[in-house]
């Protein structure tokens, strides 16, 4: 199956810091799968990542144009499961205790229950861990693999703690995830992120990186300075 890309530029601007960003290389848009997985079979459509040379955000911009049912038709789909099996259980099952073990050591300045949002839910079994455990925790996924809650329709400044893992490296507009993120939390609120950053070898990896991933919808690969960029623009880094 095709997938609708944008034509490939030779050069464009960093969607973090405004730096200019170059080619930095291609791979097939069937690359994925879980680390140390054999290679997935080539489709035979490339699609290009560019660096940012002030910030060093790794990103493609070959999706810029997709909406919510296109991630779903070509990446969040059925066979999802396949490139990223830890999605379903074992990683939301460990940040619900890692959850847990981070929110008793910290005050909370809140009156009970606490209330969370879990920020690209996936499967949604985090938010049900959460709840047994007397968390009010709701689920947001903009690609529908959970029920999940409509941030259109929620109130501002909603939720005590907001958490987002694995989220920003699937977003093609990493500056207003961050931004809707940051608008549920109250103020002095927990934003709870992670993304894997890129290794002290990316260039010489390149996308040969197993993270680089289009199939595992990893369209943007961030370095410790473009994350602390980012988040200081959005003001998620004033959060707690």
């Amino acid at each position: 199956m095709t997938w609708p890309l944008r034509p490939a530029d030779n050069s464009c601007t960093c969607k973090v810091c405004g730096g200019a960003a170059a080619q930095f290389g291609a791979c097939d848009v069937n690359q994925g799968g879980p680390p140390g997985a054999a290679p997935r079979p080539a489709l035979g459509q490339e699609i290009s990542y560019f660096r940012c040379e002030s910030c060093g955000l790794i990103f493609t911009n070959q999706l810029d144009d997709w909406g919510r049912h296109d991630f779903a038709a070509y990446i969040y789909n059925e066979g999802y499961v396949e490139v990223d099996p830890d999605y379903v259980r074992d990683r939301p099952m460990a940040n619900a205790q890692m959850l847990l073990n981070l929110l008793r050591t910290l005050p909370i300045s809140h009156q009970p229950p606490l209330r969370l949002l879990d920020f690209g839910a996936g499967s949604g079994l985090l938010a049900q861990q959460l709840i047994a455990q007397g968390i009010e925790a709701s689920s947001h996924d903009p690609y529908g693999l959970a029920s999940a809650l409509d941030l259109n329709n929620l109130p501002k400044h909603s939720y005590d703690v907001v958490c987002a893992f694995e989220v920003l490296e699937h977003s093609a507009d990493q500056l207003d995830t961050l931004a809707q993120l940051k608008s549920q939390l109250k103020p002095g609120g927990l934003a709870v992120i992670s993304t894997l950053l890129q290794p002290y070898d990316i260039a010489q990896q390149r996308c040969n990186w197993w993270y680089c991933a289009p199939r595992n919808g990893h369209i943007t690969l961030f370095s410790a300075s473009a994350l602390t960029h980012a988040l200081n623009i959005t003001g998620a880094s004033s959060a707690r």
